[in-house]
């Protein structure tokens, strides 16, 4: 990515913002936020993420594990769409103004025509959201 860790790490970890950039993102905030043990780079965020497009819409809460720079992992609670849904961003530098960035994302979709409908649209939704972060 033509970005540096710092930048890309800020624009993942502020979910505040995720309605200014994210496509389909109706609202976004952090509920709580607190420190992890004894580093002062290491936060615990809880957050409530509403997506819609068009008559559909889902709220998504989540627990967002920050280490400062480093890696993000979030997990959210079931909802109408999801069993599970999982997303660990792990970043690395590559000189002073690029960054390399893992993203894994596991879910699991409760309705099968949910399971369809996201064979078809994956690749480019998941582009369009990489997109955002850059």
């Amino acid at each position: 990515m033509r970005s540096n860790v710092p930048t890309v790490y800020s624009a993942v970890s502020d979910v505040d913002r995720y309605t200014e950039f994210l496509p389909w993102c109706t609202t976004s905030r952090i509920v709580e936020r607190r420190a992890v043990g004894s580093s002062a780079e290491d936060e615990q965020l809880t957050t409530e993420i509403c997506m819609g497009y068009k008559h559909l819409s889902a709220t998504f809460g989540s627990t967002m594990h920050l280490q400062r720079n480093r890696r993000i992992q979030s997990t959210s609670t079931p909802n109408d769409y999801i069993e599970f849904c999982s997303f660990t961003w792990e970043f690395a530098p590559i000189g002073p103004s690029a960054a390399r960035i893992d993203l894994k994302l596991e879910f699991e979709l409760l309705a099968a025509e949910h399971a369809i409908l996201w064979d078809r649209l994956q690749d480019r939704i998941l582009a369009e959201y990489l997109n955002c972060f850059q």
